[in-house]
């Protein structure tokens, strides 16, 4: 017997479409692929267009700041209304109140994401009051942060954080790597470093490009779009 069709919600703060919003929509669309019912919820009019062109059904739900109580149970009706079985809260500052809600609303499994190493549920206690009243589990996208977030929350179980690694779908370029290195005019054999990301600058590619000086023989190849390109 296959397991039945779930209810997935997923909350997105951000008000820019980048990576993790990205990460967010591509996994809903599969969950969908998969047969799931699922819906984002998001703050802002870029990201829910976004997810709309994926074929991801999506609706404004807005949670603020800390402080900003009124929008948890806001939310917790939208939520009411969709009866998800599980809700991802994909932007870490939002566990606070996306989480609030989840439970407002009776949500069976809240689920925080985890996708940068300065986001750590242990360095402000809303965070960690959030992750032990609310969260039931945590993804993570490298073993270090798994790491720091067990090590941040005494007591929180171990097995309810789990790794699971970013990817992508690799495409055959037709090239070889030398092909590849002639096209972008960089020396067959020299060593290069990369970067494949949003071209802003809370990225800090300035730090990277800052470097090259202290590295005469390494060639820095940046791919992608933004204000900086």
């Amino acid at each position: 017997m296959s397991p039945r069709p779930l209810r997935i919600a997923a909350h997105n703060a951000a008000l820019i479409y980048g990576g993790g919003e990205k990460w967010t929509i591509l996994l809903l669309a599969g969950l969908q692929a998969r047969g799931h019912q699922v819906h984002l919820y998001c703050n802002g009019e870029a990201v829910r267009e976004r997810a709309r062109q994926q074929g991801v059904d999506a609706s404004i739900a807005v949670l603020g700041g800390h402080l900003a109580l009124w929008h948890a149970p806001m939310f917790a009706r939208a939520l009411r209304g969709f009866a998800p079985d599980a809700l991802l809260i994909s932007t870490f500052k939002k566990i606070w109140l996306g989480g609030m809600a989840g439970r407002l609303a009776h949500v069976t499994r809240v689920v925080s994401r985890i996708g940068l190493d300065t986001d750590l549920p242990g360095k402000h206690w809303t965070y960690a009051l959030a992750f032990r009243r609310w969260i039931d589990a945590a993804l993570v996208n490298a073993d270090g942060i798994r790491q720091d977030v067990v090590r941040g929350l005494p007591g929180y179980p171990a097995e309810r954080v789990a790794t699971v690694y970013d990817g992508i779908a690799l495409r055959d370029a037709g090239l070889s790597r030398d092909e590849a290195r002639r096209t972008l005019g960089l020396p067959v054999n020299a060593p290069v470093v990369g970067a494949v990301t949003r071209l802003s600058a809370q990225k800090r590619l300035d730090r990277m490009i800052a470097m090259l000086p202290r590295l005469p023989d390494v060639h820095l190849a940046l791919a992608g779009t933004g204000e900086l390109e």
